[in-house]
């Protein structure tokens, strides 16, 4: 008397509900179909956040100016691409290998097999230079075949093909390159930049170009309803902060691309932009 049983109660099963009305803005109850509040709980699961902010790189590939050239062979092949640098730096160019991280942090590459192309470096001073793998460093396919040594292998997706890399004290900057047959092109062989990164302090970060990301840090004007920098292309009121993954077009307000993104679950919703699948959006936030 007085105590109470040590027995815990069984767990009762709660019935299943589904929410078909929400209360919307101004108090007013605005109806949903049915599945949106499962949609609604997917895609904030699948809505990313990110704090944006401007990094200074020392070393820089342009990555739109690697070219794939015919050579004075018909079995060589050159590459020509671009970059900068605010310092002296070293250039060193690695074929058929694979990626590691030493323990500083800082990436290296190591020949996949000892019948690869040898890699090798050069140095540079401070300024824009052109990379031409031509003469003796030109791509020879008749001594390592385009099939073993030049492409990516879905099998083998540590083997890295092409990889150019500019390093001074504390930076590198990165560019992983395939050869691709094409029956597009014109000479039936393509370059494929497969991925650029950079170290920067020992911290790796993949480049990836969101197209509009730049325009968040205009400095003509705060990103509110009268900033000068362009609307969501829904609204037509709000400022675009959100992208649309795996396209990476940012063109969404944070409000009107969580509604495309429960769209995209419900009826197949996509990008407003270039019509492609909704995969995830990611939203952006200017660093003050």
């Amino acid at each position: 008397m007085g105590g109470h049983s040590s027995r815990t109660a069984p767990d009762l099963p709660l019935p299943h509900q589904e929410v078909v009305s929400l209360q919307g803005s101004g108090g007013r109850v605005q109806d949903r179909p049915a599945g949106y509040l499962a949609a609604a709980n997917t895609a904030a699961r699948l809505a990313q956040k990110c704090e944006t902010g401007q990094v200074k790189v020392q070393l820089a590939w342009l990555p739109h100016s690697f070219q794939l050239q015919k050579g004075p062979s018909r079995h060589l092949w050159e590459i020509h691409g671009t970059f900068t640098a605010e310092g002296p730096c070293t250039l060193s160019a690695h074929f058929h290998c694979r990626e590691r991280t030493s323990s500083s942090g800082v990436l290296r590459y190591e020949a996949a097999d000892t019948s690869g192309p040898p890699s090798w470096s050069a140095s540079y001073p401070a300024g824009k230079h052109e990379l031409r793998l031509a003469g003796d460093k030109a791509i020879d396919f008749q001594r390592w075949p385009l099939e073993v040594f030049w492409k990516l292998k879905h099998k083998r997706m540590d083997v890295i093909p092409v990889v150019f890399v500019l390093d001074m004290p504390g930076v590198q900057s990165i560019v992983h390159i395939s050869l691709e047959v094409s029956k597009e092109a014109a000479l039936n062989l393509q370059l494929k930049l497969l991925r650029q990164k950079v170290v920067i302090d020992q911290k790796e970060y993949l480049l990836e170009e969101i197209y509009g990301l730049a325009d968040l840090a205009k400095e003509d004007g705060a990103h509110d309803e009268s900033s000068h920098g362009e609307p969501c292309v829904v609204c037509l009121s709000d400022p675009r902060t959100t992208a649309i993954l795996p396209c990476r077009h940012l063109c969404l307000c944070e409000e009107c691309a969580r509604e495309l993104s429960i769209g995209a679950q419900l009826r197949g919703d996509t990008c407003p932009i270039c019509r492609g699948k909704i995969q995830h959006v990611q939203v952006f936030e200017l660093k003050s």
